[in-house]
């Protein structure tokens, strides 16, 4: 017994030597290797400073939709006389100079581009996308995209378009692992706090390229996915936590099924199947609400008929959104206490409203009188960040 004890001793004594005792915590000083967390996302990604004494200026321009008739892919895609209009040397006499009044007019802090910048099909060179980019950039003002259903279709693919708003010094723009592609958000900023921030998304496509879809994140489906809502769902709430009071609006393309609500009160047809036009001023109508203002030449449909992204929107406290898509529609109501907004279309490509010399109204692809083209602006309160009065300016250029 005597033996095993002692033979006891010496192991305990061994194990000390050793330093065979139970692993403890670093203590300070210690060397350790461990991977450090990821860093946390900005609260915003992208703000934009604006000068204390005086109310931001946010201008919407949308559905520019270049066609450069040279890159089309089969000799009978245009008829004659759209192949001629929409020569590539005319980009300055159907977009540039329209896009140039407008925001020479507006004197904008930021601009918002909702979608179908370019008619992607007949960009599969990239130098349309190149061409609108660097005349952007040569205003100096910050400017932020998003991609509509035109856009993706070129063969060039989704990521390579990314690339070039991601690289333009003046462009606000972000590629993100979600669903659809450029999901980010801009924030206006004035005496130190945030004011209104802008979610920026991505509606998707069912026409993209195959090159688009090869990326993996982009869906065949127009709508906002589950991700994309989670992304911004927590962003929003990581803003309010530091700046309680920010007003928040969405930017997107194509707009949700909520915003033919108003537009069916004014006297749209409420058979979405049907595209005859539906021809209603809302500034001359007898019911116009104060708030309200545009032209409905068109009848609108849209994505989330269920309504359930839109009330998760309200929850969050959404004041605006800004869409596009609908070239005929400028219309702008507040519905539910929230603004929904089809941008004025910035462009004569494809097809958009004229001003007959009879005074009336019509919605052609070519020249059927004065172009009803220009830009919606949206004045913001530097004291709280509201929308004060916006309103559509019409290029007076023919």
């Amino acid at each position: 017994m005597k033996k095993i004890f002692n033979w006891f001793l010496v192991v305990l004594l061994l194990l000390s030597l050793f330093g065979c005792t139970p692993v403890s915590k670093p203590s300070e000083g210690d060397t350790t290797t461990t991977t450090a967390p990821p860093p946390e996302e900005p609260l915003v990604d992208f703000i934009v400073d604006v000068p204390a004494g005086r109310d931001p200026v946010v201008l919407q321009l949308t559905d520019t939709q270049i066609i450069d008739s040279s890159q089309m892919r089969t000799h009978d895609r245009l008829s004659g006389k759209a192949y001629y209009y929409w020569a590539t040397e005319n980009m300055e006499a159907r977009c540039f100079k329209y896009l140039r009044e407008t925001i020479e007019a507006a004197k904008p802090d930021l601009i918002l581009l909702t979608g179908d910048n370019v008619y992607g099909e007949f960009d599969d060179k990239g130098t349309t996308l190149k061409t609108l980019i660097n005349f952007m950039e040569s205003f100096g003002v910050p400017w932020a995209p998003v991609l509509g259903n035109h856009d993706t279709e070129t063969k060039l693919g989704v990521d390579w378009q990314c690339e070039q708003y991601e690289n333009a010094e003046h462009c606000l723009f972000k590629q993100r692992e979600l669903n659809g592609n450029g999901n980010y958000s801009v924030g206006i900023r004035q005496n130190g706090k945030i004011t209104r921030v802008f979610i920026m998304l991505d509606t998707g496509s069912d026409t993209a390229s195959a090159e688009t879809y090869g990326n993996g994140h982009t869906k065949s489906m127009v709508g906002i996915a589950q991700d994309q809502i989670n992304w911004y769902t927590k962003a929003v709430g990581r803003i309010r936590q530091e700046h309680p009071d920010f007003k928040l609006s969405f930017v997107f393309h194509i707009p949700m099924d909520v915003f033919r609500q108003p537009a069916v009160e004014y006297g749209m047809n409420e058979e979405t199947g049907k595209k005859a036009l539906s021809h209603i001023l809302i500034d001359e109508h007898p019911d116009r609400k104060a708030t309200d203002f545009g032209i409905i030449n068109f009848n609108i449909s849209g994505w989330d008929s269920s309504w359930e992204v839109w009330n998760g929107m309200k929850e969050l406290g959404v004041d605006s959104i800004f869409c596009g898509h609908w070239h005929a529609v400028s219309a702008s109501m507040v519905y539910q206490g929230v603004r929904l907004q089809f941008g004025q279309k910035s462009s004569t490509y494809d097809n958009t409203n004229y001003l007959t010399k009879w005074g009336e109204y019509s919605f052609s692809p070519l020249d059927m009188g004065m172009p009803q083209v220009g830009g919606t602006v949206i004045p913001i309160s530097e004291t709280d960040g509201s929308i004060l009065e916006p309103y559509i300016y019409l290029c007076k250029e023919e």
